[in-house]
């Protein structure tokens, strides 16, 4: 991991906020609101289009996609695989969120065939999702950590397995990032506003490599999160006022505040 120096000069928020990279999500109808203006907090323009045949303007006018299979249904696969070969055959990080494959045959067989023509550059979920994708959901901590290094090592993707700590994995790096607050898990979404806010990271040329932008990107979520928790403490209020409060932590910010509140153990 870089210093906090070298953080300092990356400045990932700001270049966010310059460059406004559209980011093309196919996503569930649950959540596309959430985070359409989480995106929008941030600085990213979201473009929430999920039609066959509009998939490959929408590749061509965005510079980053997420892929979350929250409401999936038969005939939305292959506009997520046309979806997913047209923005990487133009280069663009591709987040892909496999809601529900550790419950559900009809999800894994779906993250599996995504996985299998698309290439992601992350891919995001719950225990039981990451641990079904790599193949066996009792494990040790480290016979599972070894599993996730080869599973990222064989899909070239970083890995993000997120929880009341998120473990960030690829092929070579370990590290847990442990800010966050469990009211979090009590609004609808934060997951799939995740997704958006690594896909935005991941369009950036800022001096990070993708781990680094991932672990950030997880760090700045949980930041929120903390943030968000105060204020609502504050004024007395419950899981509506902190969403609120949590869209407005995003929407303010900064780059210092990321370098001084992660809790980033590698």
């Amino acid at each position: 991991m870089r210093s906090a120096a070298e953080h300092e000069k990356a400045g990932i928020l700001e270049m966010v906020r310059k460059s406004r990279p559209v980011i093309h999500c196919i996503t569930n109808y649950v959540t596309a609101g959430e985070m359409a203006n989480l995106l929008l907090a941030v600085g990213a323009c979201p473009m929430m289009a999920d039609g066959l045949r509009e998939v490959k303007e929408a590749a061509a006018v965005s510079r980053g996609m997420v892929i979350n299979l929250g409401t999936l249904k038969e005939q939305t696969v292959p506009v997520m695989i046309d979806a997913g070969k047209e923005a990487a055959r133009l280069g663009h990080p591709i987040v892909l969120d496999p809601v529900g494959a550790g419950g559900m045959c009809f999800r894994l067989q779906t993250a599996q065939q995504i996985l299998e023509k698309v290439p992601c550059t992350v891919i995001r979920g719950n225990a039981s999702e990451i641990c079904a994708l790599v193949g066996g959901a009792q494990r040790n901590r480290d016979d599972l950590i070894e599993a996730i290094k080869a599973y990222s090592a064989a899909k070239n993707a970083v890995i993000v397995m997120t929880g009341s700590r998120d473990l960030i994995v690829d092929q070579e790096k370990v590290c847990e990032v442990k800010n966050g607050h469990p009211m979090m898990a009590q609004i609808t979404g934060t997951g799939c506003m995740l997704d958006g806010i690594l896909a935005a990271f991941q369009t950036l040329e800022n001096g990070m490599n993708r781990f680094e932008k991932v672990v950030w990107a997880v760090a700045a979520m949980g930041i929120c999160g903390e943030l968000a928790h105060e204020q609502t403490e504050r004024t007395g209020g419950g899981t509506g006022s902190f969403r609120i409060c949590f869209m407005d932590a995003m929407s303010r910010l900064t780059d210092r505040q990321i370098r001084r509140l992660a809790d980033i153990e590698a």
